[in-house]
């Protein structure tokens, strides 16, 4: 139920989960695109794995295109 107009609304996990994964997918396409469009370096990172190892391989990556 919506607390602001008291209207019911009807939601089913897989429904949700499914919009989620299509909107989620459509935002990181363009983003790389975009990154792609500007000469960005686009790389994805798990962070939960830890950001220090991504950053020393791309600090890395840099330093031999100078």
């Amino acid at each position: 139920m919506d607390v602001e107009t008291g209207e019911e609304i009807n939601l089913y996990a897989e429904n949700v989960q499914q919009k989620y994964q299509e909107l989620s997918s459509f935002f990181f396409k363009n983003l790389k695109n975009k990154c792609l469009q500007y000469k960005i370096d686009y790389i994805p990172v798990d962070i939960s794995e830890g950001y220090d190892k991504v950053l020393i391989a791309y600090l890395i990556t840099r330093q031999n295109f100078l």
